[in-house]
């Protein structure tokens, strides 16, 4: 019973009254009779019902405040008021001051159960409107909080993004790695107020030791005793991570005790790590910040997003260096099987190569570039395969039909290494290497920039490297004598810019010796 809604009945004592309660008892309502004013204050605040049902003469004997006190106690139970046929203006002003609905006698109790039960309903509907409301306005709050923070992030976001790009922008692209590393550095010392910074990586592909390949602000002789394992606890715990570790923090992890105390013998308190696919491709060691201590939360959330867009680079770089690795071994077995052939091409290949990817890179060719040029050039007299041996070591001059046949040697070797799906830059170096810079060459007559900008490289690199090469009608010449040799011939049968890069190649190759 105390699960059923309550009504509170404030009529008299009368038969109607007693008929109106038993109607809502079998329509599953608990009636509540009350034969004060005061009781029925006293039962409408502790008996919570779900409507009070009003005899005009109450609020006669009470007064009109008495409604108001009802309403106050209970303001979301709605209130009925009984009232005479006769009662025109008492009706109308209980309604003035809230109640729900008034009923005349004299009444049928069904109707006044209807009456009752569509006043609750009313109520119940517009209670749970107010409450979807106050959670809609708290749903709204907390989405305009969630908003607020959102901007926040957002013009962090882009304050970064800014940073990012300024950054970036003043680090020189270069082909040489360890100038653009050292450029990277000496922009990040700017941005976080760090002074001393390393940066770390294997000192080639299957090395076992990440270790200091450039540094900035840092001696040298701390650099050179900076080193950590590739397969160590720290590299393993930057892996797993993938976030910026603080050295300082790392005191609970004893096997990271040893090398913690190398980074700290280099005056580092800080790593980030540069992962690329969960491989580790280097990390990024932080000195001190200038007020003390490591760098912040915010030093190292800036240095983790202005170093993670070198990662690209950096994956570029390693299957660069990995792919070529393998390229080189593959294609120094097919070489040196040629040039088995004939005694005097030993080493050809690879000297046109060395010749080559050497012009290539005083002509500022990208990484990809020069590996496709150093393929070409060891492949590129590839097409002999297919022409008798013992035409390419005849002693004395060639028939017109022995010219014939030769020249069929670099569109042969286009077509051997097409149908291995090289790609079309080796193809095009591979075919027109014979060309003439006049277009007096073989096999198409190409002139000028028409030839392909490998092939005609190539076609100096051959030159030199068979004129320094003893050959049966002659003997070797030397780098100088080469070089004159091919000068001579530069707008004839070479490209002007392609002899003076080799020129200039040769030079910086003597520098450096």
């Amino acid at each position: 019973m105390a699960r059923l809604p309550r009504v509170v009945l404030a009529v008299p004592d009368e038969d109607w009254g007693k008929e109106l309660a038993d109607a809502l008892h079998r329509a599953g309502y608990v009636p509540h009779r009350t034969p004060s004013p005061e009781i029925t204050s006293l039962a409408v605040a502790y008996r919570d019902p779900a409507a009070v049902i009003l005899d005009g003469s109450f609020v006669q004997s009470a007064g009109f405040r008495f409604l108001d006190s009802i309403r106050m106690t209970a303001p979301g139970v709605p209130v009925i008021v009984v009232s005479e046929a006769s009662e025109e203006q008492l009706r109308l002003r209980c309604l003035m001051l809230g109640a729900e609905d008034c009923l005349t006698r004299p009444f049928a109790p069904q109707e006044a159960v209807l009456r009752v039960r569509r006043a609750v309903e009313r109520r119940q509907a517009w209670d749970n409107l107010n409450l979807e409301k106050s959670r809609s306005d708290e749903r709204a709050t907390r989405f305009r909080g969630d908003l607020g923070v959102l901007r926040t992030q957002l013009r962090t976001n882009i304050t970064m993004l800014q940073r990012a790009v300024d950054f970036h922008q003043r680090i020189e692209p270069r082909f040489d790695h360890a100038v653009m590393q050292t450029s990277f550095l000496r922009q990040l010392s700017h941005q976080i107020g760090v002074d001393r910074l390393a940066y770390m990586a294997p000192s080639y592909p299957d090395s076992s030791w990440l270790v200091t390949r450039v540094h900035w602000g840092l001696p040298k002789r701390l650099a050179d005793r900076v080193r950590v394992h590739r397969e160590g606890e720290l590299a393993t715990l930057l892996r797993s991570t993938a976030s910026p570790l603080v050295v300082g923090r790392m005191g609970g992890f004893p096997a990271l005790r040893l090398e913690l105390g190398i980074l700290a013998t280099g005056g580092f308190s800080a790593c980030v790590p540069l992962l690329h696919r969960e491989k580790l491709l280097g990390v990024v060691l932080l000195g001190e910040a200038k007020a003390g201590g490591p760098p912040s939360e915010e030093m190292l959330r800036l240095t983790h997003f202005l170093a993670s867009a070198l990662v690209p680079a950096l994956a570029t770089q390693d299957r660069w260096v990995t792919d070529r690795r393998v390229s080189v071994e593959t294609l120094g077995y097919l070489v040196t099987h040629l040039e088995a052939r004939d005694p005097y091409l030993h080493g050809h290949g690879f000297g046109v190569a060395r010749l080559a990817e050497a012009i290539g890179e005083t002509l500022g060719l990208e990484p990809e570039e020069l590996s496709h040029l150093n393929s070409a050039a060891l492949l590129h007299d590839i097409g002999r395969f297919e022409i008798d041996a013992a035409l390419w070591g005849k002693e004395g001059p060639l028939g017109e039909e022995e010219w014939k046949l030769v020249r069929t040697h670099p569109p042969e070797g286009e077509r051997i290494l097409a149908e291995a799906s090289w790609p079309s830059t080796v193809l095009q170096a591979v075919r027109h290497h014979h060309e003439a810079y006049d277009g007096s060459g073989y096999p198409e007559n190409l002139a000028g920039e028409d030839i392909p900008l490998m092939a005609r490289i190539i076609a100096v690199a051959d030159s030199l490297d068979a004129l320094a090469s003893q050959r049966p009608h002659r003997p070797a010449l030397s780098r100088e004598a080469a070089l004159q040799h091919i000068q001579k011939a530069s707008g004839k049968q070479y490209d002007p810019a392609i002899v003076d890069a080799a020129g200039r190649a040769f030079a910086s190759e003597e520098a450096t010796a």
